[in-house]
Order: structure tokens, then sequence, then C-alpha cells
């Protein structure tokens, strides 16, 4: 039997790329990102370093903690055959799993198109430890959406290879 982790290249960005492309199939994320060119993870290779970035902080903002009990669900390994399992959100309703119309990400919110059931495995292999790779994009990333939140008229953004950050200056 073939599983994902046969076919995903054993890199971060990779792996990454692979959930993004799982979590699509759950929330409408097309209009946040490339999808095609960030979630073809076979060709994980050909991203710039600031798309790289890019996927991880919103690998970040997708994250299970965020989705779960709206449009994701983890199930014990030994109940399920398979990593992941997809429903659409009236079936998952009927079936008695949390599902929420939409998710609010970094302001916005997506609509919920589907439910995913999956094993803590699956979220380990696919988000937990390819995302540690990106600590450094995860904490500018939160030192700007701290920032912003305290006072949006004492932010200057820079953009780097490393991800968004913003520095507080006088007004």
């Amino acid at each position: 039997m073939n599983t994902a982790s046969d076919k995903v290249p054993q890199r971060p960005l990779a792996k990454l790329m692979f959930y993004l492309r799982t979590v699509s199939r759950c929330v409408d994320i097309k209009e946040l990102c490339d999808l095609p060119r960030w979630a073809d993870f076979s060709h994980y290779h050909l991203l710039t370093n600031r798309e790289a970035d890019d996927v991880a902080c919103l690998c970040l903002s997708l994250s299970p903690d965020n989705l779960r009990h709206k449009c994701l669900s983890e199930c014990d390994s030994k109940a399920m055959n398979m990593d992941n399992v997809f429903y659409d959100t009236e079936l998952a309703k009927s079936q008695g799993l949390q599902v929420s119309d939409v998710v609010a990400v970094n302001g916005s919110y997506l609509r919920i198109k589907g439910v995913m059931t999956c094993k803590a495995e699956w979220l380990e292999e696919f988000y937990y430890t390819p995302i540690k790779h990106y600590e450094h994009v995860m904490e500018g990333a939160k030192m700007t959406l701290r920032i912003r939140s305290c006072s949006p008229r004492l932010i200057q953004t820079s953009q780097t290879t490393y991800g968004t950050f913003s520095t507080v200056g006088c007004v």
C-alpha cells in the first residue's frame, strides 16, 4: 500500500507543501496563494526562498490548532486504516463531527469546503516536524501579528527572505 510518506520528498518544505495541498481540500485558500505552485510538493525545489517562507507562514496560519473543531478532527490511530479521510460538510455534520462554515485566518474568513479526519502521526509528519525547520519565519510572523494588534500606527514592515518583520517606530 502506498502512503503519502512514500511519495512526498523527505524535505520539510515538501512536507509543508503537501500539508497545504491537503488542507486546501477543506478550506478555500485559493485567494491567499498560488495554490498550484505552492502545493506542488514534488517540485518544492523550484520555489524561491521568499515563496518557501510564505508557504511556512500560510501553514502556520492554517495550523491544526486553528483548524481543529472547524474542519479537522484527529482520530485514534487504531480506529483508522488510512492516514486521513475527507468528508463533505453535510456528511461530517450528520456523523457528529464538529464543523464550522468559516475559519478565521490572518483577519480573513475563509469558507470551509470539507472536513478531514486524520491520525496524530500524520499531523506530526506533515505539519509539526517540518514547521519546526521554519522557526525563524514563525517568530517573525508572530512578532508582526503581536505588534500590529498593539498599535498599527507604530509599525514599519520590512520584507526579507526570512519573512515579514515589523519594527516599532515613532509617529
